[in-house]
């Protein structure tokens, strides 16, 4: 906690602050790191928790069955914790499964934004196509169902050109105010005017423990 309020710090934060820390498949929910007493201290801080939610295969949503059990399994975490809310990110599988992966997100929102929490998601830049087909997921179900879409522009767009064509991809889907550009802390060739240029209202980085007081 205290290193995360020491980067927290540098910055003069007009919103609260999304937060993840560690990650964990659902079948290794109880490894998770994040106690209670961490999230206490956030929110005396006024940073928001997002619980983060890594899968590497289709095991947690392939069939009914495991879906709403994964999804009660996550819901019961997050009352154990008193997080805000939840940041999916799933691999491993493909446009085969998408169906069934929209099914399992449709799910969890329902049940977050019941409690008052919320989704954040992490997609792939860029998308195959102008219309979203092919991906493992359904950009327009994303733009309806999810609080946040986390671009993550540090696993294929690291320069300023491929941010600015991944982000004008996924707002042709998802309103602007629901789109976080992810940024890697650890690059030197992406420009930040880009963020003011397409209006992003929301920017996250990767490893910010290694963001400088100079980049901010």
């Amino acid at each position: 906690f205290e290193k995360l309020l020491e980067v927290v710090q540098r910055v003069d934060v007009r919103t609260k602050v999304a937060v993840i820390r560690h990650e964990a498949d659902v079948s290794e929910w109880h490894s998770s790191r994040i106690t209670k007493v961490f999230v206490d201290n956030c929110h005396k801080a006024d940073i928001e928790v997002y619980l983060p939610v890594v899968g590497s295969s289709a095991e947690d949503f392939d069939t009914e069955r495991h879906m709403q059990a994964s999804v009660r399994k996550i819901m019961q975490q997050c009352d154990e914790l008193g997080v805000d809310g939840v940041d999916l990110q799933y691999k491993g599988f493909g446009a085969e499964m998408r169906e069934q992966y929209m099914s399992y997100v449709v799910a969890l929102s329902t049940d977050l934004h019941r409690t008052g929490r919320k989704l954040s998601i992490c997609v792939n830049p860029p998308m195959r196509s102008d219309t979203g087909e092919g991906e493992r997921y359904d950009p327009e179900v994303l733009g309806e169902v999810c609080d946040q879409v986390r671009v993550m522009c540090y696993d294929d767009a690291g320069a300023s050109a491929g941010v600015r064509e991944a982000m004008q991809g996924w707002m042709k889907f998802v309103p602007r105010a629901k789109l976080v550009m992810g940024l890697p802390a650890e690059s030197s060739d992406f420009d930040l005017a880009t963020v003011d240029e397409l209006d992003i209202p929301a920017i996250s980085f990767w490893t910010a423990d290694r963001v400088t007081p100079e980049m901010w």
